[in-house]
C-alpha cells in the first residue's frame, strides 16, 4: 500500500474533527496540486534541516526551564510528574517555533494579523514559521495561491504533529530505559562522557549532543515498539486487487477505508529478532531508518503521504531526552525498583501511557 497499490491509496478518509480543524491541512487534505504544493513547502521551506537547526534556540529554552524546574523538585525530594513535563516542553517548543511565543493565547487569525504589522515595520527578530509562511503567501510565486485559512491549517497541524508525536515517544523512552537498566547506563554514559569537558553548571545545547550514536539507537528503537501514530488511515480511489503469496488475492472497492497497523508491524516476529525486547543496538548497522523505504520500519509513514517533520520531530525528542539523562539519575515516584514501571497503553488517536509517569530525580553531580 506504500508502493506498488500508493496511488490508488494516496487520499485519507473523511473525519469530522480534522475537516472542522485543519481543513486544508496536509493530513486532511486530498492529494492533488494544492497539496503536493503544500508538502514541498513544508519540505523545502518550513521543516528543512536548515530551518529545523535555526529553531534549536526553541528546543533548548523550553528543555532548560524544564530541567530548572525538575532540579528544583530534586533539591527538596519531591517527586516530578514527567508525563506533564514532557508535554509542556514539546508543546512550548513547537508554540515558540511556530508563533515565537510559548502561550497559544490568542486565536490564529489575530497572531498572523500581528505578524504581518511587525513584518511591515521591520521589526527584527527570531524567524519563526508563521514568518516563512507569510513571507511565501507574499511572493505569489505558486501554483495554487495559499490563504490566511491554509497558513492557520498548516500551523496547526505543526501544532498537533510536532506536540504529540514527541511528547508521546519521549515518554515512552524514559519509561523504556527506565526498564531497562542497562540501555539507561549506556545513554547517561554516553551523553555524560560527551560532555566531561564541560565545566560544571553548564547548560546542554544542541551542538554538544550531535553525533550521539546510542541516543540515536535509544529514539529509533522506541519509535519501533512505540509509534505515536499506531494506525495510518487510507481511503481507495479505484478498485485494486492486493495479491498475498500466502493468502492469495484481496479485491479492494473504490471508497473502502484501510488501515496501516504500524504498531503490529513493529512488533512482527517475520521482520523482528526478540520484537518485544528493547534493544537499540538492532538498530546499530544503520540499514533501517524514518525514510519509509524498510517497511517493516515506519514509524512516520511511508510513501508520498510520510510525515514531512521527521528532522522537526526527532530534534525535539533528542534534545529533551538527552538534559534528562545528563542532568538527572532517576527512580520512581513510589519506591519500587525501575524496572518494575507499568507500561500499560492507552489507544487513541496515538498511544500513549496510560498512566502518568511520576518519577524521583536526583540532580547528576557532573
Amino acid at each position: 500500500v506504500f508502493k506498488v497499490h500508493e496511488p490508488s491509496l494516496l487520499t485519507r478518509p473523511f473525519c469530522l474533527a480534522v475537516d472542522v480543524l485543519t481543513p486544508t491541512g496536509l493530513f486532511a487534505t486530498n492529494y492533488g496540486a494544492y497539496w503536493r504544493q503544500m508538502r514541498r513547502i513544508c519540505a523545502a521551506e518550513l521543516l528543512s534541516p536548515r530551518r529545523v537547526q535555526s529553531l534549536s534556540w526553541a528546543r533548548e529554552q523550553t528543555a532548560w526551564e524544564m530541567v530548572d524546574s525538575i532540579s528544583s523538585s530534586a533539591k527538596k525530594t519531591n517527586p516530578v510528574n514527567l508525563s506533564e513535563m514532557i508535554f509542556a516542553v514539546t508543546n512550548n517548543t513547537t508554540s515558540l517555533a511556530a508563533f515565537g511565543r510559548l502561550k497559544f493565547d490568542m486565536i490564529l487569525g489575530e497572531i498572523i494579523e500581528e505578524h504581518k504589522i511587525k513584518k511591515s515595520k521591520n521589526f527584527t527578530k527570531e524567524e519563526d514559521l508563521v514568518d516563512v509562511l507569510l513571507k511565501i503567501q507574499e511572493d505569489g510565486n505558486l501554483d495554487v495561491q495559499i490563504t490566511t485559512r491554509d497558513i492557520k491549517s498548516i500551523i496547526l497541524d505543526m501544532l498537533g504533529a510536532g506536540s504529540d508525536t514527541s511528547s508521546t515517544t519521549l515518554e515512552w523512552a524514559m519509561s523504556e530505559l527506565l526498564k531497562n537498566p542497562e540501555a539507561m547506563t549506556k545513554a547517561q554514559s554516553e551523553v555524560r562522557e560527551a560532555l566531561r569537558s564541560k565545566p560544571t553548571g553548564h547548560r546542554v545545547n544542541e551542538s554538544d549532543i550531535k553525533g550521539l550514536t546510542y541516543l540515536t539507537l535509544v529514539v529509533k528503537e522506541t519509535l519501533r515498539l512505540h509509534p505515536p501514530a499506531p494506525l495510518v488511515p487510507k481511503e481507495a480511489t479505484e478498485d485494486f486487487v492486493i495479491n498475498n503469496d500466502e493468502k492469495g488475492e484481496f479485491f479492494i472497492p473504490k471508497g473502502a477505508k484501510t488501515v496501516v497497523n504500524v504498531w503490529a508491524i513493529g512488533r512482527d516476529a517475520r521482520y523482528w529478532l526478540e520484537p518485544e525486547r528493547f534493544l537499540p543496538e538492532r538498530f546499530l548497522d544503520g540499514c533501517v531508518n524514518y525514510t519509509g523505504g524498510n517497511f517493516e520500519y515506519i514509524p512516520f509513514g511511508g510513501g508520498r503521504r510520510m510525515c514531512p517533520a521527521i528532522p522537526f520531530a526527532v530534534a525535539n525528542i533528542e534534545v529533551p531526552l538527552a538534559m534528562l539523562l545528563y542532568h538527572f539519575d532517576w527512580k520512581l515516584g513510589d519506591g519500587r525498583n525501575p524496572e518494575e514501571v507499568d507500561m500499560i497503553e492507552s489507544f487513541g488517536a496515538s498511544v500513549r501511557r496510560k498512566n502518568d509517569l511520576i518519577l524521583l530525580p536526583i540532580i547528576h553531580e557532573s
